[in-house]
């Protein structure tokens, strides 16, 4: 193979390179050593050459690589030759390359020139002319596409309103294609249309001024302005949709939407003068007013329009009743004549200022005809009428402050009388009820005062109604008649019946409250109370039916009151023993005062006060009265509550308790003085006395006993007891004096000489009894004798005393000389006999016998 045959050019390269390295480095001259660089040459130019085939290259390389072939003679080589070729289809496309530039052909011949040089191989120097005119007239039609497919689905919405600043660029970027668009035309056409709107806008927006410069509007012009203003409405409706249709943004469309609602606003604010709006509507305009463009606010159409807009919220303020005391007759007045200066009428609007006036005139008339009545033939719902009336059809005036300040004063009387009352609830008008209730329960009250309702038996004297028909119950003290429901009795109580008034009366129980306990749950008011609201509605300018009748319910009230007075002072006066009288009185209060629902303090405790010392007295009776004798500790106890109450020293059950007190006083001092005497009276007269207090009416027991005790006698001395230290003999259970034995101290066991004469006595017997009898300092009262075996039993229960000197008195006892022994001898049986005293038949009603126990 030859060397030019070889496609390793690069080593073919290498190597002669080095064949020409090594030639140099030789000493001596090679004549070989130019071919070598000539062959050198030839390859470098090869591997041009291999490169151009390989990839692509420009034309001016390679030609000049052509000329460098033909230069060094290879150009005839196989891959020149392939180079040859390739450079005359690269001639040949460049020429058509510059035709289709200079001639403005379609894009479809620019894209086949453009597919036609894929397959060159070599770069021709119009390819990038090519490129750049294509690919510049496929970016104009990217960019115009918005403008040429407006319906297409892949535009964007953000892009429905095209700008028409973007339109004339890309026409005007049209013209320096060099690639023959059809979209050029359109775009042109649309930019045509565009132009053509934005004229016509131009007209519109001029007539628009036109009617906005209107400075006068009669009476009659405004049924010929609104037509003009609708139609120049749908004008620019019409145009704002026409323009949308084109797709483009232009720069008048925010001009005729603001124009149009200028004109819209100006209907709306125009029609106002022939339909009523309402304050919403009006107060919506004024606000919309404010938010229009600053060059539609100072025109003149829309000045008269907010001019008229505000009249009509001030009148709608005026003619409001809830602001209607804010303003006076004057403002009225002053907003129709400022109706005069408008340039828009609104007539029923100024209709309706001129009624306001009319009716606010009309109330005043009715309000001094009101004034012109006397005080009683003013009525409260005369003055209601006003009040309503004033409200809703008056103006701020000094007539409708006086009648508010009136109607409040009444109604502040009604809550306090309703605060002092509290009514129950009712449907329609719950005090005056409450009035009417309360006055037919202190007319009840007064008829039973006047004793005109017990004169009839067909009323109950609990509910007041009739009882003919139904079953009944009758008092067997005061006659009058109950129902059995209102007397809260079955009917088997019905023999005897007392009416809960007459079992309160003759109850000797003293009332803590008064008769509080009758009254069934109802509130009771004061009299105070209820003068103080009569008394208050004397600042009152009218009668309402509240204050007449309680007008009436004081008055009876009072006489009711006179009566309780009455009552009670005669019942505080009278002294005689016959109490029927005062209960039957007594009980016709209690029945009035159960009724009335109303009571004066005063006179209620005056009431309670006589109440009590009526029952003072019916207790004291029956203390007199009964089987059984009252104490002396009662009676005084009695007396006491009866000086608490001032019970007067004149009343007979007073005077009558005084006695008794007296009497037995009297007695009780003597029986204590006798009692105490240590046996000085005689026993006759001790007996006598003991009658004496057992007839008394006054139970003495604690004295009687005190001289039974008396009776008793005791020892050798026979003396009843005396605090005396004194002894038991442990065989009789007599008591001696410790001075009348001659003892000083208790032996262990002590037998007295009448049971032992010999003086014989037990010494093993245990010392009890003796302990018994005396402890310590403390002599015990003697008493009847007890079994041993008690005496044993109760013994073991004490504690042991000191007794010092048992044996020395028991020698001394011993050695007691004959004669005494006589003495005791002869004096037991007297003893013994006095001890069998009550066998006497004279002495057994007053003789005592002390109970063992």
């Amino acid at each position: 193979m030859n060397v030019h045959e070889r496609e390793d050019q690069e080593n073919v390269v290498d190597e002669l390179t080095s064949i020409k390295s090594d030639g140099l480095l030789l000493q001596i001259q090679v004549d070989e050593l130019p071919r070598v660089e000539l062959e050198l040459d030839k390859a470098q130019c090869r591997v041009k050459a291999y490169t151009v085939l390989r990839s692509q290259m420009s034309m001016d390389f390679v030609q000049q690589l052509m000329l460098e072939a033909a230069k060094l003679q290879i150009e005839k080589e196989k891959v020149f030759a392939d180079i040859s070729q390739r450079h005359v289809a690269a001639v040949g496309w460049e020429d058509k390359a510059k035709q289709v530039l200079a001639t403005k052909a379609c894009l479809s011949s620019f894209e086949d020139i453009l597919r036609a040089s894929e397959h060159i191989g070599i770069i021709p120097p119009s390819l990038l002319d090519v490129k750049l005119a294509v690919s510049t007239a496929k970016d104009w039609l990217i960019k115009a596409k918005p403008f040429l497919y407006q319906d297409s689905a892949i535009i964007s919405t953000s892009n429905s309103c095209l700008q028409v600043d973007v339109l004339k660029e890309l026409v005007l970027e049209s013209k320096d294609l060099k690639v023959h668009l059809e979209e050029c035309s359109l775009l042109e056409n649309i930019l045509k249309k565009g132009m053509k709107w934005e004229q016509d806008a131009s007209c519109l927006l001029q007539n628009a001024e036109q009617l906005r410069n209107i400075n006068i509007i009669g009476e009659g012009s405004t049924s010929c302005l609104v037509p003009n203003l609708e139609r120049q409405v749908l004008s620019i409706e019409a145009a704002m949709e026409a323009g949308i249709s084109l797709g483009l943004e232009f720069n008048m469309t925010l001009k005729l939407q603001d124009a149009c609602s200028m004109l819209k606003w100006c209907i709306k604010a125009l029609s106002f003068s022939t339909i009523i709006p309402s304050h919403e509507e009006v107060e919506m305009m004024l606000d919309a007013s404010s938010n229009l463009p600053v060059v539609f606010i100072s025109c003149a159409l829309s000045t008269a329009l907010t001019d008229g807009l505000s009249w009509l919220k001030k009148s709608f303020e005026v003619l409001d009743p809830n602001s209607r005391r804010q303003f006076e007759i004057s403002n009225v007045e002053e907003l129709l004549a400022l109706s005069k200066r408008l340039c828009i009428s609104f007539p029923t609007f100024i209709g309706r200022l001129q009624n306001a006036i009319e009716n606010h005139n009309l109330w005043l008339d009715q309000v001094h005809l009101f004034y012109g009545l006397s005080c009683e033939d003013r009525s409260w719902n005369m003055l209601l009428q006003l009040k309503e009336n004033g409200i809703s059809n008056a103006f701020s005036c000094g007539e409708l402050e006086k009648v508010l300040f009136e109607a409040e004063k009444v109604e502040k009387w009604n809550q306090r009388c309703a605060d002092i009352i509290k009514p129950p609830p009712a449907e329609e008008n719950p005090l005056l009820r409450a009035f009417i209730d309360l006055k037919n329960s202190i007319e009840r009250s007064f008829e039973v005062y006047s004793n005109s309702i017990g004169e009839s038996n067909n009323l109950c004297m609990c509910c007041f109604s009739s009882i003919d028909d139904c079953a009944r119950l009758s008092c067997s003290i005061c006659k009058d008649s109950f129902h059995l429901q209102c007397a809260e009795r079955s009917l088997e109580d019905t023999v005897l019946s007392f009416c809960r008034y007459c079992n309160f009366i003759n109850s000797s129980k003293l009332p803590r409250s008064g008769s509080g306990f009758l009254r069934t749950g109802r509130k009771h008011l004061t009299l105070d109370k209820l003068t103080f609201l009569l008394s208050e509605s004397s600042d009152l300018f009218l009668w309402t039916d509240e204050r007449r009748i309680l007008s009436q319910i004081v008055e009876k009230a009072l006489a009711c009151n006179a009566s309780l007075t009455k009552l009670a002072n005669f019942s505080l006066a009278y002294v005689s023993q016959d109490l029927d009288v005062v209960t039957q009185k007594m009980c016709l209060a209690l029945k009035a005062m159960d009724v009335a629902r109303i009571g004066d303090d005063e006179g209620n405790r005056l009431f309670e006060l006589a109440l009590g010392r009526h029952s003072w007295k019916i207790k004291a009776k029956k203390l007199l009265g009964s089987g059984e004798k009252p104490t002396l500790q009662q009676i005084q106890h009695h007396l006491k509550e009866g000086l608490a109450m001032n019970t007067p020293p004149e009343d007979y059950f007073a005077q009558k308790l005084t006695v008794l007190r007296n009497t037995g006083l009297q007695w009780a001092d003597t029986a204590k003085k006798v009692s105490g005497d240590g046996g000085v009276l005689g026993l006759d007269r001790v007996f006598e006395l003991i009658s004496e207090g057992e007839s008394l009416p006054v139970s003495c027991a604690k004295e009687i006993k005190l001289l039974r005790d008396r009776s008793m006698l005791y020892c050798i001395c026979r003396r009843p007891y005396d605090q005396k230290a004194m002894i038991a003999c442990d065989k009789c259970d007599e008591w001696y004096h410790f001075d009348c034995i001659k003892i000083s101290s208790a032996p262990k066991v002590y037998i007295c000489p009448a049971c032992n004469p010999g003086f014989e006595e037990n010494t093993s017997a245990p010392a009890r009894a003796t302990h018994e009898r005396f402890s310590g300092n403390k002599l015990e009262e003697p008493q009847t004798p007890l079994r041993r075996s008690e005496l044993r039993r109760n013994s073991q229960k004490q504690k042991p005393s000191i007794l010092a000197g048992v044996d020395e008195m028991n020698d001394c006892l011993r050695n007691i000389s004959s004669t005494g022994s006589l003495l005791w001898r002869n004096k037991k049986p007297f003893r013994r006999a006095a001890r069998k005293r009550s066998q006497l038949d004279c002495l057994s009603p007053f003789y005592y016998v002390r109970d063992k126990s």
